[in-house]
């Protein structure tokens, strides 16, 4: 729970938790079973923006100490802020994998996801150069 950062709320029952501080919980779960992976779905859906940062700052902390964290994402730009690798799927399947450095200037994204991603001023954008 401290990792997590959520031992103020062990006594609190989950239902009455904000959507932030539940994902909290929920990796806190996770952590106490001291599995080798964490496999997420949208684990940003529903949260401020403040709390999908604070989240995925705790699963790049995860991933840094050795922890695999997978995660499913729309959100590009997020997904290529956090990541080591990423694997773009259409189809129900991988279609483009590498590195977001490797995949974020090239046309890979843009013919799976129908939008691009580009590198500037230190992060990454939607790339909104050419038409929707």
């Amino acid at each position: 729970m401290e990792t997590a950062g959520v031992s103020e709320l062990a006594q609190m029952p989950i239902s009455s938790l904000s959507g932030g501080m539940r994902q909290s919980a929920y990796i806190a779960m996770a952590l106490a079973q001291d599995t080798g992976y964490i496999l997420l779905d949208e684990p940003t859906t529903y949260l401020d923006i403040r709390h999908q940062l604070e989240l995925m700052r705790l699963l790049r902390t995860l991933a840094d100490s050795e922890k695999g964290v997978v995660a499913v994402m729309h959100d590009l730009p997020m997904a290529f802020s956090f990541s080591d690798r990423l694997a773009l799927m259409s189809g129900g399947r991988i279609t483009v994998l590498g590195s977001p450095s490797e995949l974020c200037c090239g046309s890979a994204v843009k013919g799976v996801m129908g939008v691009g991603v580009i590198y500037e001023g230190g992060r990454y954008l939607y790339d909104y150069t050419g038409s929707l």
